[in-house]
């Protein structure tokens, strides 16, 4: 097929044909910079260009296009709304390409694509819920399977940074991120590309890659068509307006949106904060409670946030009154609007040019007008103030001037550079380490992917909130700055209910101002107030919230937060351990075969070992007794060892805190060893085996207060010298034994660094092989549940 075919059976219009700039990167692969005008297609560009690379081209072409497409975009609006459009053009194509939605408290979605990890993927979500994933802290996951998503999201993936000029840090560190992949090394061809009508390409001139080797600029090349053309020469006039009531700015700005307001047409008022839009909203409400008008802003629980936004792109009668969208920087982003009419306040001048670029956007209005309200210097936050100099200097010069896309790429003040925390080699190997600090927490990423208070917390509002409750369903989350959350729990009494990562016992516990987390999931109680469905998040909002009626979908294994939790070996039948371990090698080999063919001897080797061996210490007794114990007595055990139990509940270990990953280690670096024999990477199948539940990878720690009853040293649970029976495996039997916890501890973080730090191997290579074998032994489990054979 053509990509002018392929691209006409996408959109589901026989008529549609590409531009150039889209049919280059269908032809030529994707570029690390791409630069296009608003409403240009940058989105068709990238994913309809990649999917024809995968699914069209010539074989060698199609081999060495990563099989996941990761699209990272600033706002959860601009998520939601491109979700539908490719899950459209993938149904339209017919392809079994799966379109996972990646945003806060949508956990359930890493269950899914962990349990699919051979299928091709499209991932689209916000920059901080990806980006953390592929930094090994990923945000709404749990902190044990952020490896799974290291491993994953850095091999094999080619990543999409859209509207670049919205994620200033996780551009720049993104950018250090993929120099690190291609030094240190991955097992699979991962790539990435930055694209937005406004980019600055000095941003990406980062430290460890200061080169941009390939940079498409769809107005640089020949052809463009008549409707590109007509777009970026869309015109509209610039004009300033005055601040009538410097008391309330918000109520003149209201006004003067219903002055300039022309029925039959779309109207946008664009704030430059939450608050403020807020504001202008209800004043308009207040000034003419008959015009239709709408609030948009990434404040709302998705229930509210798609009834906003469904109002606000829904076409516009021309017979009839029209519509006033109020709007924070939320559309800057993609959003597909049209405005005859434009005011916006006062912001730095790549804002501005894409403000602009929603208004007269298809070039087909007559008369466009893009007003623009000064701001006094105590109103410059979100920005700096030397930023809204710079454009308020160009604006003033452009009054009464009639300008277009194509005319504002070229004007405007040169960009303030920023002083950032950038990603170095030493933090990246540092994160691959997910054992907490010295105070008991993870390092935190969220200082290379957003400033300040962008970063989020997803707020759920209940009737008196317990610890024994259920997570939240995605559409009961609101996001929130974690400083505004802050300062709304300050000089309260209330504590909201977080899982708090630092603990081990997984259950919702109150959390203090100080204790949240970006990316955290909080639960606050409805007579707190903070919420309001018409304007969305309001810490000055003191009414009670009224609670989305929650639909809580299972998820997968079920809870994995806390440290002895051990969810997937509670699957409602009993599996047999060596049969587990039988099924996991052959699923291992599977998902090797198809994901990395050409993957080296020993290697693989190592990695299927790790998966027939990984259970080894489910044999020892205080596990089996946990096991046994969990299946009831409507359900007696057979005979022999098993892997997995009919129980559903926590397991209830003699030893508290006992981890089977640690006790096949033990085993496997000492009377087991022989299990090992012939194998060249034997440290890396000890490592793959310690890690496959993400508590044991660098470090063997005790837990604080750990003791055994005979005075005996214990660590997570395993007393050193305590016997592991003989296991049948598909390596060979594994002889009877004492495991020699202390000896094996003193030694393994050395052993496990060292991988890590090979040249050959690396933090990439390791966590990938590491994804395999978990996701083998979860896909191994899923496959008996439904009755299948692995």
């Amino acid at each position: 097929m053509t990509f002018d075919d392929f691209f006409a059976l996408a959109l589901g219009e026989s008529d549609a044909r590409p531009f150039p700039h889209q049919r280059v990167l269908a032809e030529e692969g994707l570029p690390t910079v791409f630069t296009a005008p608003t409403g240009s297609g940058k989105t068709e560009a990238a994913v309809l260009g990649h999917l024809y690379r995968r699914y069209q081209r010539e074989e060698d072409v199609q081999t060495q296009t990563p099989r996941w497409l990761v699209l990272a975009l600033p706002t959860r609006g601009l998520v939601e709304q491109t979700v539908m459009r490719v899950r459209r053009w993938v149904a339209n194509l017919g392809l079994a390409t799966h379109v996972y939605t990646v945003m806060g408290g949508e956990s359930w979605d890493d269950r899914a694509w962990r349990m699919a990890p051979r299928d091709d993927a499209v991932f689209i979500g916000t920059v901080d819920m990806l980006l953390s994933r592929a930094l090994n802290r990923g945000y709404a996951d749990s902190r044990w399977s952020w490896p799974i998503s290291f491993g994953l999201f850095n091999n094999g993936t080619q990543w999409v940074f859209d509207e670049v000029q919205q994620m200033e840090l996780a551009a720049v560190n993104s950018r250090q991120l993929q120099a690190f992949r291609d030094t240190m090394g991955t097992i699979l061809p991962t790539r990435s590309m930055w694209m937005s009508a406004t980019l600055d390409r000095a941003l990406l001139e980062t430290v460890d890659a200061p080169a941009i080797d390939r940079h498409v600029d769809a107005l640089a090349l020949d052809g463009a068509s008549d409707e590109l053309l007509r777009r970026v020469d869309a015109t509209k006039t610039v004009r300033e307006l005055p601040v009538t009531d410097r008391k309330k700015p918000e109520r003149s700005l209201a006004a003067h949106a219903l002055e300039r307001h022309r029925a039959g047409t779309l109207s946008l008022v664009v704030c430059n904060t939450v608050e403020r839009a807020q504001h202008v909203y209800s004043a308009v409400e207040a000034l003419d409670g008959s015009q239709e008008t709408v609030l948009l802003h990434r404040r709302f629980r998705p229930p509210e946030r798609r009834d906003h936004t469904e109002s606000a792109l829904a076409p516009v009668d021309a017979s009839g009154p029209g519509r006033i969208v109020v709007s924070t920087q939320v559309l800057e982003a993609g959003v597909d609007v049209d405005a005859a009419t434009m005011i916006t306040e006062l912001a730095p001048w790549p804002s501005i040019v894409q403000r602009a670029g929603r208004c007269n956007r298809a070039g087909r209005v007559d008369a466009a007008e893009l007003w623009w309200v000064d701001l006094d210097d105590r109103d410059a936050l979100p920005y700096e103030q030397s930023d809204l100099d710079g454009a308020r200097i160009t604006l003033r010069e452009l009054e009464g001037s009639t300008v277009s896309p194509r005319t504002l790429g070229d004007l405007g003040p040169p960009p303030q550079r920023r002083v950032h925390h950038v990603l170095r080699r030493r933090d990246l190997v540092e994160l691959f380490d997910t054992s907490p600090d010295l105070s008991g927490d993870p390092l935190d990423v969220s200082q290379f992917i957003r400033d300040g208070d962008e970063r989020d917390v997803h707020v759920a509002w209940r009737a008196e909130p317990e610890p024994s409750m259920p997570s939240p369903d995605t559409d009961e989350l609101c996001p929130v700055s974690i400083g505004e959350f802050r300062k709304w729990l300050a000089g309260s009494d209330h504590r909201p209910l977080a899982v708090d990562p630092r603990a081990s016992s997984g259950v919702w516990q109150p959390a203090r101002a100080g204790d949240v987390r970006p990316g955290q999931v909080v639960v606050v109680d409805v007579a707190r107030g903070g919420y309001d469905p018409a304007i969305g998040w309001s810490r000055r909002n003191k009414v009670p919230v009224v609670p989305v009626e929650a639909e809580t979908e299972a998820t997968g294994f079920g809870d994995d937060e806390s440290l002895e939790a051990e969810p997937a070996s509670t699957i409602g039948i009993w599996y047999g351990l060596s049969d587990h371990l039988v099924d996991v090698d052959r699923v291992a080999s599977e998902i090797v075969d198809v994901l990395a063919p050409d993957l080296t001897d020993d290697l693989r080797s190592a990695c299927v070992a790790a998966a027939a061996l990984h259970d080894l210490g489910k044999a020892h007794e205080v596990w089996q007794g946990a096991a046994r114990e969990a299946g009831g007595e409507d359900s007696p055990a057979p005979p022999g060892l098993v892997a997995k139990t009919p129980g559903r509940g926590r397991l209830r270990f003699a030893q508290p805190h006992f981890r089977h990953e640690l006790a096949s280690l033990v085993a496997l670096r000492g009377h087991a060893a022989g299990l090992l024999d012939g194998l060249v990477e034997a440290d890396l199948c000890c490592y793959l085996v310690a890690a496959h539940h993400g508590r044991v990878r660098l470090s063997v720690r005790s837990v604080p207060g750990e003791r055994s009853r005979d005075g005996r040293p214990v660590m997570l649970g395993v007393v050193d010298g305590s016997p592991l029976p003989t296991v049948e495996t598909p390596s060979g039997t594994s002889p009877e034994g004492a495991l020699e916890l202390v000896e094996t501890a003193a030694a393994w973080t050395r052993a496990a660094v060292a991988l890590r730090d090979r040249s050959d191997l690396g933090p990439f290579r390791v966590a990938f092989l590491e994804a395999v074998v978990r996701l083998a032994d979860w896909g191994a489990s899923r496959m008996i549940v439904g009755g299948e054979t692995a």
